[in-house]
């Protein structure tokens, strides 16, 4: 959904996202840091994912490319969420909700 928000409406939404998720990811059983971490993590994925997208749209247009579109729109669809994973492990393992033997588990 966020993604799709950025990408059919502007990147200058991203703000709203950022509430959206930090809303979704919000509980009070938690440290307040933890949702903020995983808030940014879910930006900054939806906001690398439209970047990488519209990049490589960029090139196929000017290269007239079909091949490379789709690598790059797979190479997004790994690499965005990857962001998102990392920095959600690392808010858990910073709030001692995982321990580092978890870190693995919990990030695939």
């Amino acid at each position: 959904l966020a993604l799709a928000v950025l990408y059919f409406f502007d990147l200058r939404f991203w703000p709203a996202i950022l509430v959206g998720a930090f809303c979704a990811n919000y509980s009070s059983e938690l440290p307040i840091y933890v949702p903020l971490i995983v808030a940014c993590g879910n930006t900054a994925e939806a906001y690398l994912g439209v970047f990488i997208i519209r990049a490589i749209q960029r090139w196929r247009i000017q290269k007239h490319e079909l091949d490379g579109e789709i690598i790059g729109l797979v190479t997004a669809s790994f690499l965005a969420p990857a962001v998102s994973a990392t920095t959600g492990t690392f808010a858990l393992t910073l709030a001692k909700v995982i321990s580092s033997e978890q870190i693995h588990e919990n990030w695939v």
